[in-house]
C-alpha cells in the first residue's frame, strides 16, 4: 500500500498553485459583458490582451479608450456611464482596463464617468466610432 503525502505544507502549496491559476485564468484575456443587452468587451492590459481585442473589434461599434490628461498613460478602473438620447444608460460598468468596446444600435450616445468627464459619441449604421476619453490625473 502506497502512502499519500498528506504533509501541511504540501496541501498549502498544491491549493496556492490552484488559486494562482485560477486568479491567472480571470485576468489573462478581456472581460465579456452584456450589459443591458448590449455586447461589451473591456480589457487591454498588456499588448497580448490588446491584440486579442483588436482581432474581435470588427463585432463593435463603439470603442472607448480611457487614458490619462497630460500623459496618455492608459487608465484602468474606471466606472463609465454611456446613455442614450433620452438617457436611459445603455452601458454601466467599471472599465477593468483601459479599452472598452461594445456593439450598441446607431445614434447619439453620452459617455460619462464617475470623476465627472462627459463626451457624446455618434454611433453609425456602418463603421466604428471611437471615443477617447481623458480624465485628470488622480489624487492619490
Amino acid at each position: 500500500m502506497t502512502k499519500r503525502n498528506d504533509h501541511p505544507t504540501a496541501r498549502i502549496v498544491a491549493a496556492s498553485v490552484l488559486a494562482f491559476g485560477l486568479a491567472a485564468a480571470a485576468i489573462a484575456g478581456p472581460q465579456r459583458l452584456s450589459d443591458r443587452g448590449h455586447p461589451i468587451l473591456i480589457g487591454g492590459v498588456g499588448t497580448e490582451e490588446r491584440d486579442a481585442m483588436l482581432e474581435e473589434r470588427s463585432a463593435y461599434n463603439l470603442w472607448l479608450v480611457f487614458v490619462e490628461r497630460g500623459t496618455g498613460n492608459y487608465l484602468t478602473g474606471v466606472k463609465v456611464t454611456v446613455a442614450d438620447d433620452s438617457g436611459n444608460a445603455v452601458i454601466d460598468a467599471v472599465a477593468q482596463g483601459p479599452w472598452l468596446m461594445a456593439q450598441l444600435p446607431p445614434g447619439h450616445y453620452t459617455v460619462r464617468t464617475a470623476r465627472s468627464e462627459v463626451q457624446s459619441v455618434t454611433v453609425g449604421h456602418a463603421g466604428r466610432a471611437m471615443a477617447v476619453i481623458r480624465l485628470e490625473p488622480s489624487e492619490s
